[in-house]
């Protein structure tokens, strides 16, 4: 992400996204006025409309720019053909906990993205076009590959979404989990966390694909 900053020349356009999107990410669209964005930003307050159109199309602007920079921090993982499935399991689960979990607080870009998640505007109808959809085929594509036997598509997106659920626990209500459960990862280094629970969540998710692909053949 730093990386993707410090290439970014700081032109007006690239300091209203910089400034529009914590904001957006903390007090929602319908909170968010266009002075606070420019006086964010240290620019005119024409200057959103001048360079974006409105406060709509800036939104949808921040939303993706949010998703830029999180894949330039965590993209996705490569392979070659000889990589085994499981393997590459494990390379999907880090990267969607260092996108989600391993900060202390959520980043801005993932607050901005579990808003838009969550309460869906036409901006979430490009992200999933563009990045959720792509992803999710080529995550249901490892599941069959590693349940062996073909499955129905319902059954291998049902399966996606057990193992996608599994990350996205920890960045959901994280202080809600927090008193109901204690300290779930205590004072290790913030690397050993993503690699216990990525070494976690890959088990049990392997088992989990097996045992149920397992059962789903006896039934059948």
């Amino acid at each position: 992400m730093a990386d993707l900053l410090d290439s970014a020349p700081q032109t007006p356009q690239m300091r209203i996204l910089l400034a529009a999107g914590p904001i957006f990410a903390d007090k929602g669209f319908r909170d968010t006025t266009i002075r606070e964005i420019c006086e964010a930003a240290s620019v005119n307050v024409a200057s959103v409309n001048y360079y974006f159109g409105d406060k709509q199309k800036l939104y949808h602007e921040a939303v993706l720019f949010a998703r830029q920079m999180q894949a330039a921090q965590s993209p996705e993982p490569s392979w070659d053909e000889s990589t085994p499935s499981a393997d590459r399991l494990r390379l999907f689960i880090a990267m969607i906990l260092k996108r989600m979990v391993v900060n202390e607080q959520a980043p801005w870009q993932v607050r901005l993205l579990l808003n838009e998640i969550q309460n869906p505007t036409e901006t979430c109808v490009q992200l999933v076009e563009d990045y959720f959809r792509p992803f999710m085929q080529s995550l249901a594509n490892l599941v069959r590959d590693i349940a062996g036997d073909p499955i129905d598509p319902l059954f291998a997106n049902q399966l996606v979404l057990s193992i996608v659920g599994q990350c996205m626990i920890y960045r959901f209500a994280p202080q809600t989990l927090t008193m109901t459960l204690g300290d779930l990862f205590e004072d290790q280094d913030r690397e050993q966390q993503l690699d216990r629970l990525t070494d976690l969540i890959t088990h049990f998710s392997l088992a989990g694909i097996r045992a149920a692909v397992s059962k789903t053949k006896r039934q059948t």
